[in-house]
C-alpha cells in the first residue's frame, strides 16, 4: 500500500486558490467516492479555512506519481490545472505523510501554533469518510493516531496554553484582574472583526452580564442574535448614548470602534470614577486604533487602561512559551508515528507469519493426538499446554523480526519463506534419515 497526501495549504497556497478548492460535506463525500471508487482505495479529506488536504492510498504497482489521480479530479472538478503545480501544493508519500498529519493534528502546522480548533476538525473530517465509505483499516488507524497525538499533546504539554489574539489575550487579562468572571459584567463597544471576536471568546463564558453597544443599533443587533444562536448567553443591547451611563454599570470595558477619537475621555471617565464609588476596579480594554479610550483615564484611581501595545506583550510571552513546547510536541508525534509505521510494516507480513503459525499448530496438534490415547486429562492438558508454549516461543522472534524489519518484506523473500515450511507434497519420495546424515558428514558446512 502507498500512502499519499495532497495539501494545498496557507504555506504554500494562497487565499484565493484555498477558497477555490475549500470542501464542503457533501461535496467532499462525492469527491471521495469518485477518488476511491475505481480502485477500491481508502481515502479522506481535511478541508478547514487554511487547509485542503486529500489523504489517500494506492497500489503498489501504481504510477511513480500515486497523487496523480486526486490532481487530475481536483483539476475535472475545480476547472484549473497550472495552479496545481508546485510551489502552489505539497505532496508526498510515506512516512513523511504519516509525520505531516500527526504535526497538523497537534497544532504544529497551524497558522496559529499551538490552535485547538484543528482537532475537531480533524475528527469531522474522519466522521465525512465514515459517510463516504472511503475510510478503511489502514486509514482508519492513521486518523485515530492522528487524534491520539493531538490529544496527548494537548494534555501533555502547554502548546494550546495563552492567547495568541487581542481578543482572546484581553480577556485572559481580565481574568488575572479579577478572576473568573461569573461575578463581572462585560461591556463591548463597537462590532467590528475585534468585537466580534470578543464575543465569540465570551460564548462558552458565563457572566454576570454582557451589553452590547454600536453607533448602527441594527448591526449590534445582528451580532447579539447570532450570539445567541450560536450557544452564548443573553446579550443586551444598548444605544451609543448611553455609553457613560454602561461604563458606569460594567467592571470590563473591551472598545474597538473606528472613531479616529477618543469615546471615553478624561472628562468623562472621572464623572463616571466618581458615579462608581471607590468599590469597584474598571478595566478599560482598549482595542482601537487610533485609540478609543484618553490615555491619561490611566491615571485615574481604580481604573486600568490596557492598550494593543499592552497585550501585544502578553501575546508575545504566550508566543515564546508555545515555542518552548514544540520539542515536546515534535517527540510525541514522532513516537506516534513510528508506532503508525511499525504497525503498517506489520500488515505486510501478517499473513505469512498466520500461515506460519497455522502450520506450526497444526503439526503439534496432530502429534498431539498420536499421543492422546497413552495419557490420562490431566497429563493430556499438561502437555498440550507446554507444547503451545514451546510454539509460541519458538515463533516469536521470527515473527517479531519479521514485523520489524523492512529488508524482509520483499514478497520474493515471503515467498522463499512460505516453501521454505512446506509441508511434503503427496507422491513425492520420503526422506532417508541416514542418507541425509551421509550428506551432513560429507558437506565441509556441516563439519
Amino acid at each position: 500500500m502507498r500512502l499519499y497526501c495532497v495539501s494545498l495549504n496557507h504555506h504554500c497556497t494562497s487565499m484565493e486558490l484555498r477558497e477555490r478548492v475549500a470542501f464542503a460535506r457533501e461535496e467532499a463525500i462525492d469527491f471521495l467516492q469518485r477518488l476511491c471508487a475505481p480502485t477500491e482505495s481508502e481515502g479522506v479529506i481535511l478541508s478547514t479555512c487554511n487547509r485542503t488536504e486529500i489523504y489517500a492510498t494506492g497500489s503498489p504497482g501504481q504510477e511513480s506519481t500515486p497523487w496523480q489521480p486526486a490532481l487530475e479530479l481536483l483539476h475535472a472538478d475545480r476547472g484549473f490545472e497550472p495552479v496545481l503545480s508546485p510551489p502552489n501544493h505539497w505532496r508526498d508519500e510515506g512516512a513523511a505523510v504519516v509525520r505531516h498529519l500527526l504535526r497538523v493534528s497537534a497544532g504544529l502546522e497551524s497558522q496559529v501554533l499551538g490552535e485547538t480548533e484543528i482537532l475537531g476538525q480533524v475528527r469531522t473530517a474522519l466522521s465525512w469518510a465514515d459517510e463516504a465509505g472511503t475510510c478503511g483499516r489502514r486509514m482508519r488507524r492513521l486518523w485515530e493516531r492522528a487524534i491520539g497525538v493531538g490529544k496527548r499533546v494537548r494534555a501533555e504539554t502547554l502548546l494550546g496554553d495563552g492567547a495568541l489574539s487581542h481578543a482572546a489575550a484581553a480577556f485572559e487579562l481580565a481574568r488575572k484582574v479579577f478572576g473568573p468572571l461569573e461575578r463581572h459584567r462585560i461591556l463591548v463597544v463597537g462590532t467590528g472583526e475585534i468585537g466580534a471576536l470578543a464575543l465569540e471568546r465570551l460564548r462558552g463564558s458565563r457572566t454576570a452580564g454582557l451589553t452590547l453597544i454600536n453607533r448602527t443599533r441594527e448591526r449590534a443587533e445582528e451580532m447579539a442574535a447570532a450570539h445567541r444562536e450560536g450557544g452564548g448567553g443573553p446579550v443586551e443591547v444598548r444605544p451609543f448614548e448611553q455609553l457613560e451611563a454602561s461604563v458606569i454599570d460594567a467592571d470590563v470595558v473591551l472598545t474597538s470602534t473606528a472613531a479616529g477619537e477618543p469615546i471615553l475621555d478624561h472628562g468623562m471617565m472621572r464623572r463616571i470614577r466618581a458615579e462608581r464609588g471607590g468599590r469597584r476596579p474598571l478595566l478599560l480594554l482598549d482595542l482601537a486604533l487610533p485609540r478609543a479610550v484618553d490615555p491619561r483615564a490611566g491615571e485615574i484611581d481604580g481604573v486600568y487602561l490596557k492598550n494593543l501595545d499592552d497585550l501585544a506583550a502578553v501575546i508575545r510571552s504566550n508566543e515564546a512559551q508555545r515555542r518552548d513546547e514544540v520539542p515536546k510536541a515534535e517527540a510525541l508525534v514522532q513516537r506516534g508515528t513510528d508506532a503508525y509505521l511499525d504497525w503498517l510494516r506489520g500488515l505486510s507480513v501478517e499473513p505469512t507469519v498466520r500461515d506460519l503459525r497455522d502450520r506450526f499448530e497444526r503439526v503439534r496438534r496432530e502429534e498431539l493426538e498420536e499421543l492422546r490415547p497413552g495419557l490420562d486429562a490431566e497429563a493430556f492438558a499438561r502437555l498440550d499446554a507446554a507444547t503451545r508454549r514451546l510454539i509460541a516461543r519458538l515463533l516469536h522472534a521470527p515473527s517479531a523480526n519479521l514485523r520489524r524489519d523492512d529488508s524482509l518484506h520483499d514478497p520474493r523473500l515471503l515467498g522463499m519463506l512460505q516453501r521454505l515450511f512446506e509441508e511434503e507434497r503427496p507422491g513425492s519420495a520420503p526422506e532417508d534419515p541416514e542418507e541425509r546424515a551421509r550428506e551432513s558428514d560429507e558437506d565441509p558446512a556441516h563439519r
